[in-house]
């Protein structure tokens, strides 16, 4: 009787575990474009490679941790970041007025570009993509404090000539302190907070007056 019922169990764990119900909460990364005040690519054409994944964990996006440096609680992102932030990406070049389509891969080299007939290029990769909580052991961690960030390399060509036109950084970081007990609390504040960084790393990019000088330049 013992052996049946700890198999019964046993079956449910497992039923449990593979459903997810176990698993590590899941988080939606969205991201809605800042509108321009002027668009001034209206017209012109971007292809967009898919950004890669290049963190050093990719298993989670975030996680609270413990007084000691433990991981307590995980964060995983409920499609692969990387076809998130290539959606984002693109949702952006649209608002600026460009029309955009997607290529399968580019190695971000100027030798390897070949077949793209859009005025520009765009890919990148993804370094930091990352949000974290721990206690204040002095305030017997009803509080705490954290950080988030986000951090993309991105490469913009002319594919006509096979030349970098400019290549940096995307990035948001902000520190937190949090005030209740959980910190980081339910999944909806940590996808908040992801996203928040997301908005304003991307928002960013052809806002950045170096990149619209030579966009501006190499599209006339």
């Amino acid at each position: 009787m013992k052996k049946r019922l700890f198999a019964i169990c046993f079956l449910i764990f497992a039923l449990f575990s593979l459903t997810g119900c176990f698993g590590d909460p899941r988080i939606e990364l969205t991201y809605d474009p800042q509108s321009f005040e002027e668009i001034f690519a209206k017209g012109a054409t971007v292809s967009i490679a898919p950004l890669v994944d290049d963190r050093q964990d990719q298993r989670w996006v975030a996680a609270d941790y413990n007084a000691i440096g433990n991981p307590v609680k995980t964060h995983v992102p409920a499609e692969p970041i990387e076809t998130s932030l290539t959606t984002a990406l693109h949702k952006h070049f649209e608002a600026a007025g460009f029309e955009v389509d997607r290529i399968a891969y580019w190695d971000l080299t100027a030798e390897s570009i070949k077949d793209v007939a859009s005025d520009i290029l765009v890919g990148g990769t993804i370094k930091v993509f990352w949000a974290e909580s721990h206690p204040d052991m002095a305030t017997k961690n009803l509080t705490g404090w954290g950080n988030s960030t986000c951090k993309i390399n991105v490469v913009i060509a002319n594919p006509a000539e096979k030349r970098i036109l400019w290549s940096g950084s995307l990035s948001s970081y902000t520190d937190r302190n949090f005030s209740a007990i959980g910190l980081f609390g339910e999944t909806n504040n940590v996808q908040r907070i992801l996203n928040e960084e997301l908005k304003t790393a991307i928002d960013g990019f052809l806002r950045n007056p170096n990149v619209k000088s030579i966009l501006l330049d190499h599209l006339k």
